[in-house]
């Protein structure tokens, strides 16, 4: 049966402030089987990037000189259904940046917190009470103070040991 395709063709750069609005639209179309196919045009995007790989859409970046010949490369490219796209030598995929971008300052991160209840991605969290995004509460983490284990006796370092033979 048929799925859903959806090309993105963008010819500006990504707008962090949009992450989390695009990548639910990413994985509501993973979810639903719906490919999104992109065209990046005189830019690099990142959400495009993940979007295609995501949903098994394929990504064309052509150079400028290409950009000439766009009806053909997309017509290649993205026009052919699934089970043809398994019979044509696709383009190898180029590296996909994962990272995400933070809610609040926009930025790029390799690493960051995310709100449990919304998904929102933020550079720091160690301390939030509330996320910005939707309002969730969090307990601050409990500070528990670390028991030191006692060896049971005969034991050191969880090995048991020689005890001395009783003596008579």
């Amino acid at each position: 049966h048929k799925r859903g395709q959806i090309l993105a063709l963008v010819a500006s750069q990504d707008d962090p402030a949009q992450y989390n609005s695009v990548m639910n639209c990413i994985f509501a179309a993973q979810k639903s089987k719906v490919i999104i196919d992109c065209c990046v045009l005189g830019t690099q995007s990142v959400f495009l990037q993940q979007a295609s790989h995501l949903t098994n859409g394929v990504l064309v970046a052509p150079t400028p000189l290409e950009e000439e010949g766009l009806a053909q490369i997309l017509i290649t490219h993205v026009l052919p259904d699934r089970q043809c796209r398994a019979l044509l030598a696709q383009s190898v995929p180029h590296d996909v940046d994962f990272r995400a971008a933070c809610f609040l300052t926009s930025q790029m991160l390799d690493r960051a917190f995310v709100c449990s209840v919304c998904l929102s991605i933020f550079h720091r969290g160690n301390n939030m009470i509330e996320c910005p995004a939707c309002r969730s509460r969090f307990k601050p983490p409990a500070m528990q103070r670390k028991r030191k284990r006692v060896a049971p006796v005969g034991q050191v370092n969880g090995r048991p040991q020689a005890q001395p033979a009783p003596q008579q």
